[in-house]
């Protein structure tokens, strides 16, 4: 999930496209990796160069994109409006983290509240509401303000799934140096208060703050 990438040739991601779209009359295809927005930087071709590509195989193609940073939108948002337009994209699975800046800067994120409230009002030009998240809960760092704003804006976008999960420290990440680490009864309480104002509005949200969640997440946080 770290620098340097290494990409698929395209030629064989178009030949895997063509032979099961043959094979199989199904036109829906999912790109996973673990920087999907990365993809070609180190062949000199990008992200949007790929579905292009893949699209040019049959019209009726559309994509699920799992794991893309809303900064890949944001980089490359001109041409995303386009494909947008064009019906390229059956779900999205965007993982934005937080909707603090406070918190996206500590995390070192290069996008801010503003630049995800872009990306929405995108999705909502074009009635595009198959999406979801995922969120992280009690960065080293992160106050109740900063949880709430998230809240808020989940409650007031509205993804398909919201995924919660407490942050999780070890000596091998640079946040683990961080101040104002969060004691974990925070991090499940607002687990738990996120979960229930999700769920309230009838989202589907899974989180580290269920019955059968505790145990591992709190032998985790020792």
């Amino acid at each position: 999930m770290f620098p340097p990438f290494k990409s698929f040739a395209i030629e064989d991601l178009v030949e895997e496209v063509e032979e099961r779209a043959k094979r199989t009359g199904i036109y829906k295809f999912a790109l996973l990796a673990d920087s999907l927005g990365d993809y070609g930087r180190d062949v000199g071709l990008t992200f949007i160069d790929l579905l292009r590509r893949l699209r040019e195989v049959d019209s009726r193609i559309q994509f699920v994109l799992f794991n893309l940073n809303p900064y890949h939108i944001l980089e490359y948002f001109d041409e995303f409006d386009e494909l947008m337009e064009e019906g390229y994209f059956f779900h999205i699975n965007m993982p934005m983290q937080s909707a603090s800046n406070k918190v996206l800067e500590l995390m070192k994120r290069p996008y801010t509240v503003e630049g995800l409230e872009r990306i929405f009002a995108l999705f909502d030009k074009y009635g595009f509401d198959n999406f979801d998240t995922h969120i992280i809960v009690g960065f080293p760092g992160e106050e109740e303000e900063d949880f709430l704003m998230t809240k808020e804006f989940i409650l007031k976008h509205k993804p398909n799934h919201v995924l919660l999960s407490g942050c999780m420290l070890n000596s091998n990440i640079p946040a683990d140096s961080l101040p104002d680490k969060v004691d974990r009864e925070v991090i499940i309480d607002r687990i738990q208060q996120g979960e229930m104002a999700f769920k309230d509005i009838g989202l589907f949200c899974n989180s580290d703050g269920g019955a059968l969640m505790k145990d591992r997440f709190a032998s985790r946080m020792k």
